[in-house]
C-alpha cells in the first residue's frame, strides 16, 4: 500500500502516470522478459510480460505500489504468470489426452459393436448348417448352462455318448468356420 509520502512525492516530481508506466517498462522490462524467457520459452514470454505490466498499470492506477517494491512486486508477478502459464498448458494437455482417450475408446467400441455384428451374422449362418437336434444341443450346454452330466440325463444318454456328440457338433462348426473362411 502507498504511503501519503510516496503519492505527494510522485505529486512533487510532476511525473504523470503515464509516463512512470512507460519508465517502469523501460527500466524492467527487459529484465522481466529475460525471466520469463528462461521460465516459459520465447513464444510466450511476450504475452506474459504485457500480463505483468497490465497488473502493475492497475496497481499504480490504485496507488498500491511504492517505487521502491516495483522490482520485487514484478518478479512475484512474473512468476505467477509462468506458474499459472504452465498449469494452463498442462491442463489443456491433459484436457486433449483425455479428449483422444474418449475417441480411442469410442472408435474402439463402435469397431467392437461391427466386430460382434458380423461374428453374430457368421454364427447364425454355422448354426443353421447344424440339424435341429444338434442346435439343441449347443443351447443345452452354451445357452442353458448344463453340464454334460446333466444333458446326458436330459437326453436319455450316457455321459460319454453326450460327450462325444458335443465334440462332434464343435468340430463339424470348426470345419464350417474354415470353409466360410476359405470362400
Amino acid at each position: 500500500m502507498a504511503s501519503r509520502h510516496d503519492v505527494a512525492a510522485l505529486q512533487l516530481t510532476g511525473e504523470s502516470t503515464e509516463a512512470r508506466l512507460d519508465r517502469l517498462r523501460r527500466v524492467h522490462g527487459p529484465s522481466i522478459l529475460r525471466f520469463l524467457t528462461y521460465r516459459v520459452g520465447a513464444n510466450d514470454a511476450d504475452d506474459l510480460l504485457q500480463n505483468v505490466f497490465i497488473k502493475l498499470t492497475r496497481e499504480i492506477a490504485r496507488n498500491q505500489i511504492r517505487e521502491s517494491d516495483v522490482q520485487g512486486w514484478l518478479i512475484t508477478v512474473a512468476q505467477n504468470e509462468a506458474r499459472d502459464f504452465w498449469r494452463r498448458t498442462a491442463t489443456a494437455a491433459r484436457y486433449a489426452q483425455e479428449f483422444t482417450h474418449q475417441l480411442d475408446h469410442r472408435a474402439a467400441a463402435a469397431a467392437s459393436v461391427e466386430d460382434q455384428v458380423i461374428r453374430s451374422a457368421r454364427l447364425e449362418r454355422l448354426l443353421a448348417r447344424l440339424s435341429d437336434e444338434e442346435r439343441g444341443l449347443l443351447i443345452l450346454r452354451y445357452v442353458d448352462g448344463m453340464t454334460v452330466e446333466e444333458i446326458a440325463a436330459e437326453t436319455g444318454t450316457t455321459f460319454a455318448t453326450a460327450k462325444g456328440r458335443l465334440s462332434r457338433i464343435i468340430a463339424k462348426l470348426r470345419e464350417s468356420a474354415e470353409a466360410m473362411e476359405a470362400s
